[in-house]
């Protein structure tokens, strides 16, 4: 990952442009914490997580006309989406 990210900061530096090398942009900042081997750890973290993969997922199924996205199945998901409702124990509905 060291090396990964040590491309992507050359490149850049090169280029002017930031280009990911193999998925990497560049440095994380859990590599500035002592002792942390991030070739044995995940640190999961909300921007990485829900507004990062989650969000290039979605784009990647329902937006793209790639072999592999879910376009045409997208009223389905919408019905299965909108049928979930809160279960009738629950006393406050949850926001």
């Amino acid at each position: 990952m060291e090396a990964q990210s040590n491309l992507t900061l050359d490149n850049m530096a090169r280029t002017g442009a930031l280009k990911p090398v193999k998925g990497v942009t560049g440095r994380s900042v859990f590599s500035n914490i002592p002792l942390c081997d991030r070739s044995k750890f995940v640190y999961p973290e909300y921007m990485h997580g829900i507004l990062g993969v989650i969000k290039q997922f979605m784009h990647l199924w329902f937006e793209t006309d790639l072999q592999y996205n879910f376009k045409k199945h997208s009223d389905e998901f919408d019905s299965c989406l909108a049928s979930v409702r809160v279960p009738d124990y629950l006393t406050r509905c949850p926001e």
